[in-house]
């Protein structure tokens, strides 16, 4: 029995950030218990499906939102419900996320002791005055003490988020804030470019002139520096926005990209199983009104065509830095890549000699240089 992923989320924020589109909401303690009490419902259901014993679960990721908002007893009682209805892999990589403003040392030790063996930080910036124009609860120091506490805790599997091309930032103030990130030696960093995304408040800031983008060309040297910076550290740039130190790539978002089956619980999560995926409903007063009445919170779902599998295919392999394989391609869905996409890497081919190399061909593999990775969301639009 092949083995799946699990992702959990905690629909709940201290304060919303105005570039998150992400569905999360503010909420009193006694919504969030509501909230648990529905998703331990949710739990039950999902696992009754399987009508033998559950495939075993390799990865569990509680994301958000900010999960370090629910009170750690709640926390733990989802931990406890997903141990006793799934089979959790002895070795499996088990992710909280966590903000700086909404975790004490408490919370790290109890993660801890829990059985959470990965944590994820949304620092975002060691900068004061980058965390206010991000909207972000917390300071520079408390992002550096939060560190400290999940290190002093007991976790070695730390990441770090950081976002660039925050409007006013240069090039020399991203720096510094890599290299105070690599000052607390984590073992994974993820680094974001800023994205408008619509209907944000940043997206309507942008649109009426409030905020104005950093030039695109500074984004660039934004992230050549960030790649080259961190290749210098050891770091496996092994995903567009992912890096990390041998052994420590994230295994949980490394599946959905290899195409396992995932299960999401919680508002909006979504959820993957050979052709076909289904999402939650993003409300989580109807999602909790539902699961009273045990039926289970599906918004939608949808049955993969062929075309849809093989352009998903293509792009969740070239978004990793080990590419697409040619064979497996093959051997897949009966079709030379090479000879399919022609006109495409054509198209690709002679936008390099204006701009440099962006697609490498090597041995069975093809995947994206540097440059590639960076206009990959463009580039893959010729496929």
């Amino acid at each position: 029995m092949k083995p799946i992923s699990l992702y959990i989320h905690i629909p709940f924020c201290e304060r919303k950030c105005p570039y998150c589109d992400f569905y999360s909401l503010t909420g009193s303690t006694d919504l969030q218990r509501q909230f648990v009490r529905s998703l331990l419902i949710e739990i039950e259901l999902i696992s009754e499906r399987f009508s033998e014993t559950p495939p075993p679960v390799e990865t569990l990721f509680f994301g958000g939102g900010t999960p370090s908002v629910l009170p750690t007893d709640e926390i733990e009682k989802i931990l406890r419900s997903l141990h006793s209805r799934f089979q959790i892999a002895p070795d499996a990589e088990i992710t909280i996320e966590a903000n700086p403003g909404a975790v004490d040392q408490g919370k790290f030790d109890a993660y801890f002791s829990m059985g959470f063996n990965r944590i994820s930080l949304g620092i975002q910036s060691f900068r004061d005055d980058e965390l206010l124009r991000l909207g972000r609860i917390h300071s520079a120091s408390e992002a550096e003490a939060a560190i400290r506490s999940a290190q002093m805790a007991g976790f070695i599997n730390i990441n770090l988020d950081m976002i660039f091309g925050i409007p006013g930032q240069t090039i020399t103030q991203w720096q510094e804030n890599l290299e105070k990130a690599l000052y607390w030696q984590p073992a994974h960093l993820s680094t974001y470019n800023l994205i408008y995304e619509t209907n944000t408040p940043f997206w309507r800031w942008r649109e009426s002139g409030k905020i104005r983008p950093l030039d695109e060309q500074i984004e660039w040297d934004m992230y050549r520096s960030t790649v080259e910076r961190l290749k210098a550290e050891g770091f496996d740039h092994y995903e567009i926005s992912n890096f990390s130190l041998p052994g420590n790539a994230c295994r949980h978002n490394q599946n959905y990209w290899n195409g396992t089956t995932y299960l999401g619980f919680g508002p909006s999560a979504h959820s993957f199983q050979g052709e076909k995926r289904w999402w939650n409903v993003a409300d989580v007063n109807a999602y909790i009104s539902g699961l009273r009445d045990k039926k289970l919170p599906v918004g939608g779902q949808e049955i993969l065509t062929p075309q849809q599998q093989k352009m998903e295919y293509i792009f969740l392999s070239l978004r990793q830095k080990k590419g697409l394989s040619l064979s497996a391609y093959r051997k897949k869905f009966g079709r030379e890549f090479l000879e399919e996409f022609a006109h495409s890497i054509e198209i690709i081919r002679k936008t390099q000699e204006k701009i440099g190399r962006l697609l490498v061909f090597e041995n069975d593999q093809l995947f994206f240089t540097t440059m590639g990775f960076w206009l990959s969301d463009s580039l893959l639009e010729w496929f």
